[in-house]
C-alpha cells in the first residue's frame, strides 16, 4: 500500500525545493517507489526502509520543470514480491505567480481569465453564492456548486456546560498561503467583531483528503445574547 504524505490533494506547490514523499506499507517489505507526473516517470527512489522521496531526499522536487497548472501525481511502491500499490492525486503548480493566480490559471480558460466577471475574486462563476476567492479559500471547485458537506455550518457548541454559537468550515490543510480566515460575531448584521476577545478557535481536525475542519465559537454564551450572528470572512491577499 502506498501512502503519500506530501503534497496533499489539491495543494498548490512551487519552487525548486518542494516536497514529495510518502511510505510503502507491506507485510514483508518494500523495495522502491516510482514517482509519476501525468503518467510520466520522473524519479525512482530505491531502498528497503519503506520511506521514499522524489530525488531520494527531502526538498528535491524541482516543480519549475513542469508547466504551471493542474497535474496528476502518482506514487507507486513495489514490494519484495514485485507487487505494486499506488496513490494518485491532483495538485496545482504555480511558479512565477501568486498561489491565488496559479489556482485561477488552473481553473479557468484563457478566455475566462480575460473576463473578471467570470474569473475575478468577486465573481461567482456557477452562481452558488460563493465568490471565486471564497472557493479558493475553501478548496472547492469554482465551476461546480458547493456540495452540502463542504458548506460552512452553524451550530451550538457546548463548553463548560454552556452553549455558544459556533461555525464549522472546511479548508485545505493549514489554509491557503497568504490568506487570513476571520470568523466574526455580532449582535446584529451591522456590528461585527473578531479576535481572541470575541471568538475562540476550539478545534482543527485534519482529514485524509488534504482538508481540515476548523471550528470557531463565539465567546458569548447563547443565553447572554439570544440574537447573535456569525460569519466567515476571507479578505483578498
Amino acid at each position: 500500500m502506498a501512502i503519500q504524505t506530501k503534497p496533499v490533494p489539491g495543494e498548490i506547490v512551487f519552487g525548486t525545493n518542494a516536497e514529495w514523499f510518502g511510505d510503502g506499507v507491506d507485510d514483508v517489505g518494500c523495495t522502491k517507489a516510482s514517482f509519476f507526473i501525468n503518467g510520466v516517470l520522473v524519479s525512482t527512489d530505491t531502498n528497503s526502509g519503506g520511506h521514499y522521496h522524489i530525488g531520494g531526499g527531502h526538498l528535491l522536487w524541482n516543480t519549475t520543470l513542469t508547466a504551471n497548472g493542474s497535474h496528476t501525481l502518482r506514487m507507486t511502491v513495489t514490494d519484495t514480491a514485485g507487487q505494486t500499490g499506488s496513490v494518485e492525486m491532483e495538485v496545482i503548480i504555480a511558479n512565477g505567480v501568486t498561489p491565488l493566480e496559479g489556482w485561477r490559471q488552473a481553473k479557468f480558460t484563457p478566455a475566462e481569465l480575460m473576463d473578471i466577471s467570470l474569473s475575478g475574486n468577486k465573481a461567482d462563476f456557477e452562481s452558488d453564492g460563493f465568490s471565486n476567492l471564497m472557493e479558493y479559500a475553501l478548496g472547492t471547485d469554482p465551476k461546480k456548486r458547493v456540495a452540502p458537506e463542504f458548506l460552512p455550518a452553524l451550530f451550538y457548541e457546548t463548553f463548560n456546560s454552556q452553549q455558544y454559537l459556533a461555525l464549522r468550515y472546511r479548508r485545505p490543510q493549514n489554509g491557503r498561503p497568504g490568506l487570513n480566515y476571520i470568523v466574526q460575531v455580532g449582535p446584529n448584521l451591522g456590528t461585527w467583531n473578531s479576535g481572541p476577545g470575541f471568538t475562540t478557535e476550539s478545534s482543527i481536525i485534519p482529514n485524509a483528503d488534504g482538508t481540515e475542519i476548523v471550528t470557531v465559537r463565539s465567546n458569548t454564551p447563547a443565553t447572554s445574547q439570544p440574537t447573535s450572528y456569525i460569519r466567515l470572512q476571507v479578505p483578498p491577499p
